[in-house]
């Protein structure tokens, strides 16, 4: 962590192989985040890119305490951004995007663990789409409460909430 903060801060006093590095280290992130909103992977891969695009255009970034809460933050304002932008063109987009949490995240990370996997999968399936983004990022992406907030624009006590809410249900579920 400490040798991303670095990372960053050399590409803040002008080392644009750093933006590379970056780049290499957070695209995985960024994708399997931006997965989970943006069906077409061109769109994705566009979308990301831009992010870093302006990243290298900007005279100076600015400091950051959490590069993976900065980068999905910009992800998830490009994509918003996105989605807005066509929405004006074409009605037949949704006012809200789904969030979705996919059986195969899970069985990635716990394959002996198919059964309950499943019984997870499907409740998660039933929580309302911040509930579920909310779940996502504070146990898949191990962000604090202070980044979810600051990524998604929602106070503090409504993510404690949100998230309470969420883990009761799946929990009734299982």
């Amino acid at each position: 962590m400490q040798e991303d903060l670095a990372l960053w801060e050399s590409f803040r006093q002008g080392d644009r192989t750093a933006l590379a590095d970056l780049f290499s280290l957070y695209y995985d992130l960024l994708e399997r985040y931006g997965r989970k909103l943006v069906r077409e992977d061109h769109i994705l891969q566009d979308l990301i890119h831009d992010v870093f695009l302006e990243l290298w255009e900007r005279k100076l970034p600015p400091p950051v305490t959490s590069i993976p809460s900065y980068l999905l933050g910009a992800l998830r304002n490009r994509i918003f951004g996105h989605f807005r932008d066509t929405r004006k063109r074409s009605v037949s987009i949704p006012v809200e995007m789904d969030f979705q949490v996919s059986m195969e995240d899970f069985i990635i990370i716990r394959e002996d663990e198919e059964s309950r996997i499943r019984q997870l999968v499907d409740a998660i399936g039933k929580l309302p789409p911040r509930q579920r983004e909310i779940l996502y990022l504070r146990y898949y992406c191990d962000m604090e409460y202070a980044e979810i907030c600051a990524l998604t624009g929602i106070s503090y006590q409504v993510a404690r909430n949100q998230l309470s809410n969420a883990i009761l249900f799946i929990r009734k579920q299982s």
